[in-house]
């Protein structure tokens, strides 16, 4: 297995039971490289509502016409046909491992910044002394909370979002070198991870097979108007990638009516390497988030 789909495939989103009704996204997916297993590239409608629908199919096209097998074909779709205002486009590199508690997702491509600043205990001192009355404009709220964590849980150090400028002057002024950025999303202590869904493989008279999926939250890109998030998803090994897993009678759904309290990437992944079958494996991704289409689609 490189990914969750077969590569070279367009699959439908779907409410599930709803029979006909219009998709609420797509995907396609196909073959990475350098390192990364697969790239999957999902458009997602404004009904696209997974916390409120709960539950979503993902399936073969309905419409033969939208069964696209080549990545340019896809291309030429999302730039045409299938794109719509308030869509969000998405794309995701991602890889797999068998080894669960050591899953990385990969870098972010270089024209992608994530919002994160490493702050020490001396930034943290020095942002906390220019807080005084002055209010939010002295230290951006999340760069002097990221301050007041550091300072109140005695840590060396903590990642910040959005380190305002006048932030930044008092840091200069306190004689400290400016806050080195950092490139994974991983390494913020303060980023949490919450269940996402749950993706089930079911045929009628058999059992479930049950995939974990979590994600981190999504942030702002610091250089690029997008959202970034990593996402891991932990797959039992009878999973069989879409549309494949179809071909066997299974249909294969996206639940969202789970509920788990959050928790660290860390945490996640030693639970999961502690509890899932013997043989499973974790595809870990990078994902970036679009409002618009991107020029590299």
């Amino acid at each position: 297995m490189n990914g969750l789909f077969n590569d070279n495939h367009t699959l439908e989103l779907v409410p599930e039971g709803s029979g006909a009704a219009a998709p609420v996204g797509y995907v396609f997916a196909s073959a990475g490289d350098g390192g990364v297993s697969q790239v999957q590239r999902w458009v997602l409608y404004k009904t696209y509502q997974p916390f409120f629908v709960k539950k979503i199919e993902l399936r073969v096209p309905s419409s033969p016409s939208r069964r696209y097998s080549s990545l340019p074909a896809w291309k030429a779709a999302v730039t045409g046909a299938l794109w719509q205002d308030g869509a969000t486009y998405v794309k995701v590199n991602s890889t797999v491992s068998s080894a669960i508690a050591g899953a990385k997702a990969p870098k972010l491509p270089d024209s992608i910044r994530p919002p994160l600043s490493r702050l020490t205990v001396e930034h943290a001192a020095a942002l906390n002394a220019s807080a005084g009355g002055e209010g939010a404009a002295e230290a951006s709220i999340d760069a002097r909370r990221a301050a007041q964590l550091v300072a109140g849980a005695g840590r060396r150090d903590l990642e910040a979002e959005r380190i305002s400028g006048s932030a930044l002057q008092r840091i200069a002024g306190a004689g400290l070198s400016r806050p080195a950025p950092t490139d994974d999303l991983d390494d913020a202590v303060p980023v949490q991870i919450q269940i996402r869904a749950l993706l089930l493989q079911r045929k009628a008279g058999a059992p479930d097979f049950v995939a974990h999926v979590y994600g981190t939250d999504k942030v702002n890109a610091s250089n690029a108007d997008c959202e970034i998030n990593y996402e891991y998803w932990v797959v039992p090994p009878q999973y069989l990638p879409l549309p494949a897993s179809a071909q066997s009678g299974r249909s294969t759904i996206l639940d969202f009516t789970g509920s788990s309290p959050k928790t660290t990437t860390a945490k996640f992944l030693a639970e999961m390497a502690a509890t899932s079958a013997q043989g499973s494996q974790v595809v870990a991704a990078s994902c970036v988030y679009f409002k618009q289409l991107p020029q590299s689609i």
